[in-house]
């Protein structure tokens, strides 16, 4: 069902004076059907709406994207009074082209927002999807679903707005796409709804009903929300086979500890966690197993996993989770920034690196005992732990036959609870 509220009509320019380019018609995009406690509302469209983008003229961007009249957000007022509903778990959203000038800002954000709609306009935040302008593009030309973790309750009057925003992209007037950013939310075509539920918050922050500007343009975007009367069970009839939960990067000491859960998982094998350092290339950096019987499980998992060799500044992290068959789906991506500099106090130097059998450790000046050596591999296993001997002048000789070859970790523990940790490489 379709509902919309009526803005408040602005004396300004309208935008109608600036023609609209030849709509691009995506086809029949298709989306599975939802069951009956993830009620989709205004799923499949009506009427065979069309789904569809619109260009501006003059290089000027798109009418519900970016454009050169620096609009920051498009998406759709939604009253959802007459359902049952209390939650929304999920979003659908449908995307057109999407990407960054010359392949680059892919890192910069682009949310996803549920306001409070009660009073006509958008009020309080009740929840954000933090995103980047790169996960967008993997979601580029077609119709997507989201996940708002922890579910997002619906407010007394359910009358909420769902913003797809943007606000550090930019375009130009160039006629050269290479040299701008860009990204476009799907919609009906122009004058093919009676009921336009668009809206948009322009450059000076301000939302207004997307008729309000542009004329009479008539039209929806195709930013959806799947609402339930549970907050962990919205999920179409052929799920994917994990419901991933939270998922947050916190720093400890100098390590990064991670930690996600899943809600539902179905024919689970194991998760792989991926790091990058620009989120855009990732690497696996280490793997933990379902702990679901059979791969099978409804309700909260926790799992966790430390990286213990941070880079200095951005590190980026996504979950890849494989079923027993070989498919696999991602976690959202977060960041954590790290400053964390190995403690010269404790260690001077070390070398060789990459070592083959031994492994020389300089300690700083006045230390004459360790507690403990601690070996571990890329997925944060420990390999094993030793409590070395200290030459005169704090110089420790160690055998590494034991590691693997490739990337592996020491941290040295010193008996008053200090401690940093090294990376080892090993021929």
């Amino acid at each position: 069902m379709y509902a919309f509220c009526l803005g408040t009509v602005f004396a300004q320019t309208s935008k109608k004076d600036s023609l609209f380019g030849k709509p691009v018609d995506m086809g029949n995009l298709t989306f599975e059907s939802v069951n009956d406690v993830c009620d989709s509302l205004v799923w499949p469209n009506p009427n065979g709406q069309t789904i569809t983008y619109i260009p501006l003229l003059a290089h000027s961007g798109y009418l519900t994207g970016i454009n050169s009249y620096g609009d920051k957000a498009k998406g759709n007022y939604f009253d959802l009074s007459s359902v049952t509903s209390i939650y929304i778990t999920k979003i659908m959203l449908g995307l057109g082209p999407v990407n960054g000038a010359n392949g680059g800002n892919l890192v910069k954000p682009v949310n996803i927002v549920i306001y409070d709609g009660t009073g006509g306009t958008p009020g309080a935040v009740l929840g954000t999807y933090f995103s980047t302008l790169g996960e967008m593009a993997k979601n580029a030309n077609k119709l997507s679903v989201f996940t708002f973790t922890p579910a997002v309750a619906l407010p007394t009057s359910k009358k909420i707005f769902l913003m797809l925003e943007y606000p550090t992209l930019a375009w130009n007037m160039s006629s050269n796409a290479a040299t701008k950013d860009t990204l476009v939310l799907l919609s009906t075509a122009l004058n093919q709804v009676s009921n336009p539920i668009a809206w948009e918050q322009r450059a000076d922050n301000s939302f207004h009903f997307m008729e309000d500007f542009w004329g009479d343009i008539n039209l929806n975007n195709h930013i959806y929300p799947l609402v339930s009367s549970v907050s962990s069970n919205c999920n179409p009839l052929n799920p994917l086979p994990v419901d991933f939960g939270s998922f947050t990067a916190t720093l400890k000491e100098k390590v990064i500890d991670l930690n996600w859960q899943t809600l539902i998982e179905a024919n689970n094998d194991r998760f792989v966690v991926e790091k990058s350092i620009d989120g855009l290339k990732f690497s696996s950096v280490g793997t933990m197993p379902s702990k679901a019987i059979n791969g099978n499980h409804l309700g909260v998992l926790n799992y966790k996993f430390t990286d213990f060799a941070p880079s200095q500044g951005f590190n980026f992290y996504r979950i890849r989770q494989i079923d027993k068959d070989g498919k696999s789906e991602f976690s959202k991506t977060i960041k954590l920034n790290f400053t964390g500099q190995v403690n010269i106090d404790i260690i001077l130097q070390y070398y060789p690196n990459p070592a083959k059998q031994t492994l020389m450790i300089q300690l700083g000046s006045g230390i004459k005992e360790v507690e403990s050596i601690r070996f571990s591999d890329a997925s944060g296993k420990t390999i094993r732990t030793v409590k070395p001997a200290v030459a005169p002048g704090g110089l420790i000789n160690l055998s590494i036959n034991e590691l693997r070859s490739g990337l592996n970790f020491a941290t040295i523990m010193l008996p008053d609870g200090k401690q940093t940790t090294i990376k080892v490489l090993k021929d």
